[in-house]
């Protein structure tokens, strides 16, 4: 089944009661960045998480960078936007898929299938005459089960003891810059884990005037 849903899905839907639209953005270097859009300006009905704290938790002892929150933690925050197993939810972003896309993956790791990226992000929505509001939207609040999916992700340990194994390519998805450490913003360390290869995020990405598209097949 596709990930992906368009903007003209998304208006022609936007109605059903079942879909719970979720606005993602973020920006890495600015914590404030997806709140103040918001407030600027939201798809009609969208509710907002925060990538910063709501889908990541605080760094503990191992280090690392937005490692997840607990299940109980992640299960609340999506109860309180009004997520529940029969909703369809569409996470969106400025079409960059950052922040919609992990939206996207924690919610299928914990076991909510019906979860959707919206291709072109919030100005492929504007484009064709998508209602905008600056309310801050209200939810009742969802019941959501939890069935997580361990096979969606590793730890430390298992990359670590994969690193000579031939049948495992691991990948760095930084812009080269920080793959090769002449450029780090965020992590105490530069550089990239060893044997990794890089494929740099937003090269999956095409861009159409300033609206970014996952690229076609």
């Amino acid at each position: 089944m596709n990930n992906l849903v368009s903007a003209k899905w998304l208006k022609d839907n936007i109605n059903d009661e079942n879909i719970v639209i979720v606005d993602c953005r973020f920006n890495l270097m600015d914590k404030e960045y997806g709140k103040k859009l918001y407030e600027k300006g939201h798809i009609k009905g969208a509710k907002r998480v925060d990538i910063e704290t709501e889908l990541s938790s605080i760094v503990k002892a191992h280090g690392g960078r937005h490692p997840l929150p607990s299940v109980k933690e992640l299960k609340n925050t999506f109860e309180n936007i009004g997520i529940s197993n029969d909703s369809i939810v569409i996470s969106y972003d400025e079409g960059d898929l950052a922040g919609a896309s992990r939206l996207w993956w924690i919610l299928k790791y914990i076991g909510h299938d019906k979860v959707y990226v919206l291709d072109g992000g919030l100005e492929a929505f504007k484009e064709i005459g998508g209602e905008i509001s600056t309310e801050n939207e209200k939810s009742n609040k969802g019941k959501l089960d939890i069935n997580i999916q361990e096979n969606m992700k590793v730890d430390m340990e298992y990359v670590r003891e994969k690193l000579d194994n031939e049948n495992v390519v691991i990948v760095d998805s930084r812009e080269y810059k920080r793959y090769i450490g002449e450029f780090e913003p965020v992590d105490k360390k530069a550089g990239h884990i060893p044997g990794a290869v890089n494929y740099f995020w937003m090269d999956i990405l095409e861009k159409d005037d300033d609206k970014l598209y996952l690229k076609s097949r």
